[in-house]
C-alpha cells in the first residue's frame, strides 16, 4: 500500500518533532492504535489556546499525570494515556521522564494539597488547618489525600514517591509542633503528634465515608485537645468543658 502523507501547520513555539515524530506512516508496518494516538496528540497540541514552549512541556506532562493518577489511580493509568491526554508523543514524554516511576514522583509534587493558614494566632492557624481539610474533602468530591492512596498503590517502600510522602508528612508534623509550642502547650511535641494523627484520621474517614462529619468532629476534638494541653478551659454550670484560649506572648 502507498504511504499516507500527513500535512500539518506547526504551532508557534512548538517543534514539529514534538507533535509528529513520523510524517509518513505505513499502515502495513505501524499499528493503527499508534497512528490514532499520534494524530490525537498532534490535534491537541495544535489546538491549544496558548501553544506550550519546549521548556513548559515537562511541567505540563506532570500536571496531566497528577490529574489522571488522582482521579483514576496510578496502576489504572498508563504512559500511553498520559501522553494522549497531555497532547504529546511518548517520545516527548520519555525525553522528560525516563520511566513511569519518575513521572509518578513528579506528579505527586503537583498533586492537590491542603493549604495551611500562614497568618494569625497559633490556635487559629491550627483550627484553620482542620477547616481547610473539610473544604478540601468537599472540593475534591471526597477523593481524599493523594499521599494516602499513592502510598497504598506503591507497594515498593523504597519508591521515590513514598519517600516524598514521608518528607511531606514529616513537614506537616513539624508545622503542628511549631504551632503547639507557640500556643503555649505544656507538651508541644505530644500535642502535635495527637493533632497530626487526628488530621490523618479525619482525611481517611471523610474519604471512605464521603461525609464531612469526620472533619467537623476533628475540628471539635482539636479544640478540646488544645484547651487541655494549654490548660486553657473553664467549666460551665453544666460541667461542659469550654475552651478559653490564652495565646502565648509574642
Amino acid at each position: 500500500m502507498r504511504d499516507i502523507t500527513a500535512k500539518v501547520t506547526r504551532a508557534e513555539g512548538t517543534s514539529f518533532d514534538d507533535v509528529a515524530p513520523r510524517v509518513w506512516v505505513s499502515p502495513t508496518t505501524v499499528p493503527l492504535c499508534s497512528i490514532q494516538v499520534s494524530i490525537h496528540a498532534l490535534w491537541k497540541r495544535l489546538h491549544m489556546e496558548t501553544p506550550l514552549k519546549r521548556s513548559e512541556l515537562k511541567g505540563h506532562v506532570a500536571k496531566v499525570a497528577a490529574e489522571l493518577f488522582y482521579r483514576d489511580g496510578i496502576h489504572a493509568v498508563g504512559v500511553d494515556r498520559i501522553a494522549l491526554e497531555a497532547g504529546v508523543t511518548k517520545r516527548t514524554l520519555y525525553h522528560h521522564y525516563a520511566s513511569k516511576g519518575e513521572l509518578i514522583t513528579a506528579a505527586l509534587r503537583v498533586s492537590p494539597v491542603i493549604t495551611f493558614p500562614r497568618e494569625g494566632p497559633p490556635v487559629d492557624r491550627i483550627l484553620g488547618a482542620f477547616t481547610a481539610l473539610k473544604e478540601f474533602l468537599a472540593c475534591t468530591d471526597f477523593r481524599g489525600c493523594p499521599y494516602i492512596f499513592f502510598t497504598a498503590e506503591l507497594v515498593d517502600r523504597y519508591h521515590p514517591a513514598r519517600h516524598l510522602v514521608q518528607r511531606r508528612v514529616a513537614q506537616r508534623r513539624a508545622w503542628f509542633a511549631q504551632m503547639t509550642e507557640a500556643a503555649g502547650a505544656q507538651d508541644a511535641a505530644a500535642l502535635a503528634e495527637q493533632l497530626d494523627v487526628l488530621f490523618d484520621g479525619a482525611l481517611a474517614s471523610g474519604t471512605k465515608r464521603e461525609d464531612l462529619r469526620p472533619a467537623e468532629a476533628a475540628i471539635n476534638a482539636a479544640r478540646t485537645l488544645i484547651a487541655i494541653a494549654c490548660h486553657s478551659f473553664d467549666r460551665t454550670e453544666e460541667n461542659n468543658i469550654v475552651p478559653v484560649y490564652r495565646q502565648a506572648a509574642g
